[in-house]
């Protein structure tokens, strides 16, 4: 998930990319070079949710101020920008974006 960064110009404590101010959350620095993070395409997200249609699966959401929640349940349907689950022991619906899986919102964990 890790790609090669080549021009990447540190400065103290601060990393650029041609020329931008970039979080140092999306580097991985191994034997003094440093790899970025490579993001998925929503159609690879869409691809990856509509295998898991029918599974059990455990996510985790991100709800901001170190406040996470985790969910156990099954994946019902997939739309063109959401898809929905049935929470395990619960008769309630969540419904979630793919671009949330993008931004790291939610993580799938299995």
């Amino acid at each position: 998930m890790y790609g090669w960064v080549k021009s990447l110009k540190v400065q103290g404590h601060k990393y650029f990319l041609a020329g931008h101010l970039v979080p140092l959350g999306t580097f991985l620095k191994t034997g003094g070079k440093f790899m970025r993070k490579k993001t998925m395409t929503l159609k690879e997200v869409k691809d990856n949710v509509v295998a898991l249609k029918g599974r059990l699966i455990d996510i985790k959401i991100n709800k901001g101020r170190k406040k996470f929640v985790n969910h156990t349940g099954e994946v019902l349907d997939t739309f063109p920008s959401v898809f929905t689950m049935r929470l395990k022991g619960e008769d309630n619906i969540l419904s979630c974006s793919y671009s949330d899986i993008i931004c790291g919102t939610i993580v799938i964990c299995n």
